[in-house]
């Protein structure tokens, strides 16, 4: 497997965006869209899913990154969403969402 030095200071993805800076630009605009932009799910929303998929991925910087920015759209009580995060069998919090979580963790 090819391995690259990164800068350690750096978290996640962070230091691969400092790695290609050229990279970073539409990587970021790719998730502007997915994650904020317009759409029938709130921003809110769509982090809970990425924090999903983070944890499916065993990504701890994705995953506390994600469940941050969806306490900061939905206010402090979607800490009580993080276990269903984790285990997609306690009720949705959003109608509908236990779908998408599947879809999303089968991805």
């Amino acid at each position: 497997m090819p391995h690259v030095s990164l800068p350690d200071a750096l978290p996640g993805v962070s230091s691969g965006f400092a790695f290609r800076p050229e990279t970073a630009r539409p990587i970021r605009e790719l998730a502007e869209i997915l994650l904020r932009a317009a759409n029938t799910l709130s921003s809110g929303e769509r982090e809970m899913i990425a924090t999903y998929v983070s944890t499916l991925s065993n990504c701890s910087f994705c995953r506390m990154s994600h469940r941050a920015a969806a306490a900061h759209h939905q206010g402090p009580a979607t800490s009580c969403w993080i276990p269903f995060v984790a285990t997609v069998r306690l009720r949705p919090l959003v109608p509908n969402s236990k779908p998408l979580l599947q879809i999303a963790g089968a991805v």
